[in-house]
């Protein structure tokens, strides 16, 4: 989740002055470095560091909540919220953060909302930018005809977005079972 941000941040032409897998780090190192850079309140674009040891970027404020874009977290609330293995928006209680770090945003500092958005669609889109092209064709249609995807009335849906680990274990499962190891 936080290399997330960090790439975030990268590709929006403001690295982050410290650079770290770790929640925790990037917040002790703002708050020894850089504690003006700390909020308790939210603005959108800040960095908002959880209670339960993931991150995200703030989207915009609503009352006592926040819609954050976040990396490695789950479509749901029923799957891992800190090592789920997609990128989504997610609301969540302000409550729930234990700092709202607002970084440096390049040297104009222009970075504003609308900007952010435009970055985090262009992003989206390079993430999930998977064709199922001709190159995999075979491969799907394996797979699909020997059960280790499934995806009911449409087979091919899991080839539109990107897999979770939980999706993938699934797969390499289905893929044991067939092979007579699972």
């Amino acid at each position: 989740c936080m290399i997330f941000v960090q790439w975030c941040f990268n590709e929006a032409g403001s690295p982050l002055p410290y650079k770290t897998a770790s929640c925790s780090d990037l917040e002790r190192w703002y708050r020894r470095n850089k504690p003006d850079a700390v909020y308790a309140t939210p603005k959108a674009g800040d960095i908002v560091i959880y209670s339960f040891g993931h991150t995200g970027i703030v989207e915009s404020v609503q009352g006592d909540s926040i819609t954050a874009i976040e990396g490695n977290t789950s479509a749901d609330y029923n799957g891992s919220q800190n090592n789920g293995g997609g990128v989504y928006k997610r609301v969540r209680k302000a409550k729930l953060a234990t700092a709202f770090i607002r970084p440096e945003y390049g040297e104009d500092k222009n970075m504003d909302i609308e900007r952010f958005k435009e970055l985090w669609m262009e992003m989206r889109a390079e993430l999930q930018d998977d064709d199922a092209g001709s190159w995999s064709k075979d491969a799907r249609d394996w797979a699909t005809s020997n059960g280790i995807i499934q995806g009911g009335e449409n087979d091919n849906y899991m080839w539109e977005d990107m897999l979770t680990r939980e999706q993938m274990a699934v797969i390499m499962y289905r893929f044991a079972q067939l092979m007579g190891r699972a």
